[in-house]
């Protein structure tokens, strides 16, 4: 299933390749433009160009690369902070890594917790459908 946020990625990158292949049928960029839906100075902008896909953007860095957000992900779905207490919160969590270093070897906030969490469509704050992970190696996989 496509996630809604790569859909206007997916849809240019679709009229980007119709242009492409129009082109190389030797239409007009009016004709081009007509039939995609777009403008003449974007026909033209992807002949010149010749390729389809973005280029990289530039941006911030990934402060926790693949290791740590599994470490992360492990210790928040593997552990209880308490005996009888059924789940984390993440105010919790983050004060608690911050105090044990050792887990993560890193200082997480609230807010990134919350952000890897989704990212992996995660959501332990609904118990109901939240699967623990009970194996041990998770993190090292």
């Amino acid at each position: 299933m496509l996630k809604q946020d790569n859909l206007p990625s997916i849809i240019r990158a679709y009229k980007r390749n119709l242009i492409q292949q129009l082109s190389n049928e030797d239409q007009g960029k009016c004709s081009i433009s007509r039939q995609v839906d777009c403008h003449v100075s974007t026909v033209d902008r992807w002949q010149k160009r010749g390729d389809i896909y973005d280029m990289p953007r530039s941006g911030r860095p990934v402060t926790f690369d693949d290791k740590a957000r599994s470490l992360l992900i492990g210790f928040y779905c593997q552990t209880r902070p308490f005996c009888d207490s059924g789940r984390w919160t993440i105010r919790f969590a983050s004060r608690y890594l911050d105090s044990h270093p050792e887990i993560t070897g890193l200082s997480i906030s609230k807010t990134s917790i919350h952000r890897i969490l989704s990212e992996n469509d995660l959501k332990p704050h609904r118990s109901r459908y939240f699967l623990h992970i009970s194996d041990p190696d998770f993190s090292l996989k």
